[in-house]
């Protein structure tokens, strides 16, 4: 059991800590490629964007290297699915990422979440693969 004089030690620490946590920047840019009309091909070279309209100072990014990951919505679901890593290592600065498209089978619920200080999903798009 705590003593009555931890518990007041342990909620003035947290207390001490917060402002450091709610002075946090965080990038976070909407997917702006794919998006509900595109079709990508298994095979061809493709690039997925974003918008960095809001990119804030290089010395405020927290993280600034970025993971482009596909997934998949069935049913519209809201669910994320994430099965395979299609980029990393890119700087989130840049706005956008080339991949070649991998060998997966044709639906139209594919999406892909961009990973770096904080996860994007684009709307859901097909893929057409191989089946």
């Amino acid at each position: 059991m705590f003593s009555t004089f931890v518990i007041p030690s342990l909620l003035f620490s947290l207390a001490r800590a917060s402002p450091m946590l709610l002075s946090r920047t965080v990038f976070d840019p909407p997917v702006t490629s794919p998006n509900s009309s595109t079709v990508w091909t298994v095979g061809e070279t493709v690039t997925a964007t974003w918008d960095t309209s809001s990119l804030p100072p290089a010395n405020e990014i927290p993280n600034t290297f970025g993971e482009l990951t596909l997934g998949f919505d069935p049913a519209g679901t809201d669910s994320e699915n994430p099965i395979l890593s299609l980029a990393s290592g890119f700087l989130l600065s840049a706005g956008n990422v080339s991949f070649v498209v991998p060998s997966v089978e044709t639906r139209n619920d594919y999406l892909v979440i961009l990973f770096g200080d904080s996860g994007n999903t684009s709307p859901t798009f097909t893929i057409e693969g191989t089946d």
